[in-house]
């Protein structure tokens, strides 16, 4: 019996198809040989063929890659964007919510829920505080407009209403209770007026045990202001001019005053402030004298409108200086069979006769001894035309 060696056996049938396939592969490889000469020497040399290579791998790698350019929730490099990120505090801004929440000023971070950058209503706050124990624990607020303002230090200076009231309870508390607001905290100068006033903010802090606190403000509206006036609460008797006293009149209100006002000397006027605002205002009382025909001295008084106090506190501007020629277009346009027209104030102060200034009438006619003060009989505001046409603007 025949052994046959494995190493060297050939499968006759085998031997037949890989002779065949090396036929094959010298037939193709002969015409790849002719091809060759017409073009290149390999076919892996062609530069548009890498090219394309190239570029394919290149966007297979940029289908791969994360995109780093935007923030993805998958991408654990990439925060995703509706993540509030903290707002770098300043150290005032620690100090303030320290102060109001009662916590560990370096403990405080604030997550900037609307993304604007800076600290305001819909933040949250999170701060640790030490307990009575010594222990650490953590509270968290959200940011009202109030608090924003408080933080950002534009809660308004802080007013003094510590002074006694009716009754002799401070005034703070007496406000305080009359609104309904809790107790404790401070009045805010939101207008910067000195006095408490509508648009002013009232802070109060409610703390529980353990001395963390949670904060309110108050906005007060001018119903609140009239309210505590009704009620005798603010302003307190102690900030209360006392009514109907004289005016300290300034210089320029004595030249107003002669300017504007026929037949009478500054220097021999009062004015009583009757609704005790320090500053001459419509309603306070014009005091004056003459002397009539009957040769006797005699009192002027006039309650002054709204138009006479702004004369006098400068309101239309000081005197225009017009001669003959510049006052006749103002009479021919104004004057009437029982009013004329010929004094004009400045209200611009551009010193020529302009839209917006102010012309005041006065009566015609004579008066027999020396007459008694005269105020405008009307006061038009005027309106000019380029070529110097003039009209009432009202």
């Amino acid at each position: 019996m025949n052994v046959i060696n494995p190493n060297t056996y050939t499968n006759p049938t085998s031997y037949t198809r890989q002779n065949s396939r090396t036929d094959a592969t010298n037939n193709r490889s002969s015409r790849d040989r002719g091809n060759q000469s017409k073009t290149s020497s390999s076919p892996f040399q062609n530069s548009d063929l890498l090219s394309a290579l190239k570029q394919l791998v290149q966007h297979l790698v940029q289908q791969i890659q994360p995109k780093r350019d935007k923030p993805s929730g998958d991408n654990p490099n990439c925060p995703p964007q509706n993540n509030p990120q903290g707002i770098q505090l300043t150290d005032n801004q620690r100090q303030n919510i320290a102060f109001t929440l009662g916590v560990n000023a370096d403990s405080i971070s604030v997550a900037d829920s609307n993304k604007d950058g800076t600290v305001s209503a819909g933040d949250q706050i999170k701060a640790s505080f030490t307990t009575d124990t010594g222990g650490t624990e953590t509270l968290t607020r959200t940011v009202d407009e109030g608090f924003a303002l408080d933080i950002n230090g534009k809660l308004g200076t802080p007013l003094d209403m510590n002074m006694v009231g009716t009754g002799g309870v401070s005034v703070s508390t007496s406000i305080k209770n009359h609104l309904g607001l809790p107790g404790g905290g401070s009045f805010h100068d939101q207008d910067g007026s000195g006095n408490l006033s509508a648009g002013d903010i009232i802070k109060s802090v409610s703390r529980d045990p353990g001395g963390q606190g949670t904060p309110s403000y108050y906005t007060l509206t001018a119903a609140n202001m009239q309210s505590l006036k009704d009620a005798g609460i603010y302003p307190p008797a102690s900030l209360t001019p006392p009514s109907n006293q004289p005016l300290t009149l300034s210089s320029l209100q004595r030249d107003n005053i002669n300017a504007g006002i026929g037949f009478v000397n500054a220097d021999n006027v009062s004015i009583l402030d009757r609704d005790a605002s320090g500053t001459v205002s419509e309603g306070d009382l014009f005091k004056a004298t003459y002397i009539p025909e009957t040769a006797q001295i005699t009192d002027f008084e006039r309650t002054l409108n709204a138009n006479d106090a702004a004369l006098i506190n400068g309101k239309f501007g000081s005197l225009l200086p017009l001669n003959e020629d510049g006052k006749q277009p103002l009479r021919d346009a104004l004057n009437t069979p029982a009013e004329r027209f010929e004094a004009v104030f400045d209200r611009d102060g551009s010193g020529t006769l302009n839209t917006g200034d102010v012309a005041l009438g006065s009566f015609n006619g004579a008066f027999g001894g020396t007459p008694p003060p005269q105020f405008p009989t009307s006061y038009v505001t005027l309106e000019v035309a380029p070529d110097g046409t003039i009209n009432r603007k009202d």
